[in-house]
């Protein structure tokens, strides 16, 4: 069978027409039900979503209209001329172009029949279909916000098909069969995915005990009792035997940080040699100095005289009071007879001498 190259198929008479000079009968009409065009969806609010698409790509399928006077009767497409409308009324506000609806010419002579089959005949992809198709949407660059108006969704419409897409292929596999909802499978997918196959297992159980079919309050429910449930203890790790490789780094115990203690008096005694004599002893107070000198050598002695100053080079201050026995107080020696202080030599003057009678000039 020959094929036809391009521009070469049978024309049809489409019309492009203004949205606001078709007439919608039960809308722009006094008409109702006795009407062969009236149809109840023209007193739904206006789509939002809709008015957005057409105002992003334009009314993309002819309408079907119907010749009757002078005047051009909407068959089929209602909801896309009202939104067109809208379309047109923000676009004259803001100075801009308005848009037109395509429009064929329809002869049927069934127009009830016409108007139930273009509503009903119609077969919405699934939730993983579309999740799907936004896919390979997204991947071409575009992004949510442009989806959201190419599929005339919310946000979080996107959002719950694109959680669709991270479920185990067995969970999406269900879902494409029909036998699990897409909401109890959106509220899955927050499970590890190892795990998303036996939760939904676990739901359609408590589902199926409560005589109720399979929801995603069911999937929140084991949820739940799975975070609720105590975590079982970890088995003690088995020795090691002698002679084996040492443990990695990865497997060893985390180093505690050292042990910070005070500075022996040793250290302090160094210190105070090293800065304190060098550096201030020349230039400080004599009782500052006098006290330096007094714990650089004296302090040392008399522990040395009590047995404790290997103890107090080894420890710190705040050791020193556990760690240093209470050593026995040594018997006082008897106080010897004072000695007479010596007689102090005269002190003796030089004579200045003689001042000149004169000075000289």
């Amino acid at each position: 069978m020959a094929t036809k190259s391009g521009f070469e198929f049978t024309r049809t008479n489409l019309f492009m027409a203004p949205p606001e000079a078709l007439i919608i009968v039960g809308l722009d009409t006094e008409d109702g039900v006795g009407h062969p065009l009236y149809d109840e969806r023209v007193k739904l609010s206006l789509d939002e979503a809709l008015v957005k698409n057409i105002g992003a790509y334009g009314v993309l399928q002819p309408i079907a209209i119907r010749k009757n006077g002078d005047t051009a009767e909407v068959v089929v497409g209602r909801q896309r001329v009202r939104a067109a409308r809208e379309v047109n009324r923000v676009r004259r506000e803001r100075g801009e172009p308005e848009i037109l609806v395509p429009c064929v010419r329809s002869n049927a002579s069934d127009l009830p029949g016409v108007v139930i089959s273009e509503n009903e005949l119609r077969r919405e992809d699934s939730p993983l279909v579309k999740a799907r198709k936004l896919q390979r949407y997204l991947a071409g660059g575009r992004t949510e916000a442009e989806a959201e108006v190419a599929f005339g969704v919310s946000g979080q419409s996107i959002r719950n098909w694109q959680a669709l897409l991270d479920l185990a292929p067995e969970v999406q596999a269900e879902v494409d069969a029909g036998r699990v909802s897409a909401s109890a499978a959106i509220m899955a997918a927050g499970t590890k995915q190892d795990e998303q196959a036996e939760v939904i297992a676990e739901a359609a159980k408590v589902a199926e005990d409560r005589g109720e079919k399979l929801a995603a309050r069911h999937v929140t429910a084991v949820q739940a009792a799975r975070k609720a449930a105590p975590k079982a203890p970890k088995a003690p790790k088995a020795p090691e035997a002698a002679g084996s490789a040492s443990a990695s780094p990865d497997d060893s115990e985390e180093t505690p940080p050292p042990v910070v203690l005070p500075p022996t008096l040793r250290e302090v005694k160094g210190f105070w040699e090293r800065v304190g004599l060098a550096g201030w002893r020349g230039k400080a107070d004599p009782k500052v100095a006098a006290l330096l000198d007094f714990l650089a050598s004296g302090l040392p002695e008399h522990l040395a005289a009590s047995g404790l100053a290997d103890m107090w080079a080894e420890t710190g201050p705040d050791e020193k009071a556990a760690k240093a026995p209470k050593a026995p107080k040594a018997p006082k020696a008897p106080k010897a007879e004072p000695e007479a202080p010596a007689p102090a030599e005269p002190m003796v003057f030089a004579k200045a001498p003689p001042l000149p009678s004169v000075l000289p000039l």
